[in-house]
């Protein structure tokens, strides 16, 4: 019995192509999940305390932002996947490592703006103590600009870990990912380029829809934007 082309080009059946995408796809968005709580936890935290006690502690933690941000992402993330070695928790981990930075700035910025508040001076007046102030009355009000923020940090991690997956330091093997089918594709392209079309696209379309879902999040919280 003959075989069909697809069969032949492929290493794996179309079917087997859709198959592995979608399922590729719910990997991609659990570590997009998972990733951006990490993010929001620790660099609310961190935000937190550094623009709230300023002084010496700002000083400490906002340098060792700085020696964050100063390393390329990605290469920060090959030398500590390198040492840890590929697996889902590792992967979760290295991408929070490399963004929790602009969170933490971001939540700091917030802090300073409202430490010095009449509402915050009526707590202390009342005898309100640091750990109170910080998470009853600071943190709500930078919940809203970190809500936009790490809405639209959604997409930027589902192509961080394609990329990763793609250069073959995300996903490990047999756990499908929209890069590592990229990868693998691209021996067929001149064959089977659905191969690569297919994960790719998927990949732009939920990019995409992340980058929309994150606009109209800010459209709807950012007070500046309305009447």
């Amino acid at each position: 019995m003959s075989m069909r082309p697809v069969d032949l080009c492929t290493p794996y059946p179309t079917f087997g192509i859709l198959t592995r995408m979608m399922y590729g796809g719910r990997v991609s968005l659990f570590i997009a999940v998972a990733v951006v709580a990490c993010t929001v936890i620790l660099g609310a935290t961190v935000g937190l305390i550094a623009g709230y006690y300023g002084k010496f502690v700002d000083m400490v933690l906002t340098r060792v932002g700085d020696i964050f941000m100063s390393i390329p992402p990605m290469l920060l993330a090959i030398c500590i996947i390198a040492v840890l070695g590929t697996n889902f928790f590792n992967l979760i981990f290295t991408m929070t490592i490399t963004s929790w930075v602009v969170a933490a700035r971001m939540v700091r910025g917030q802090v300073f703006t409202c430490k010095n508040s009449d509402f915050i001076r009526a707590e202390v007046a009342m005898g309100a103590k640091g750990p109170r102030i910080l998470f009853n009355q600071i943190l709500p009000n930078t919940l809203t600009p970190l809500i936009v923020q790490e809405t639209q940090h959604f997409g930027g991690v589902i192509m961080a870990e394609s990329g990763m997956s793609f250069l073959g330091l995300g996903i490990p093997y047999p756990t499908p990912s929209w890069g590592t089918m990229i990868a693998d594709g691209r021996a067929y392209l001149t064959s089977a380029p659905w191969v690569v079309m297919a994960p790719g696209l998927m990949l732009m379309i939920t990019v995409l829809c992340f980058n929309f879902f994150g606009d109209g999040i800010r459209d709807v919280l950012d007070p500046k934007n309305k009447d």
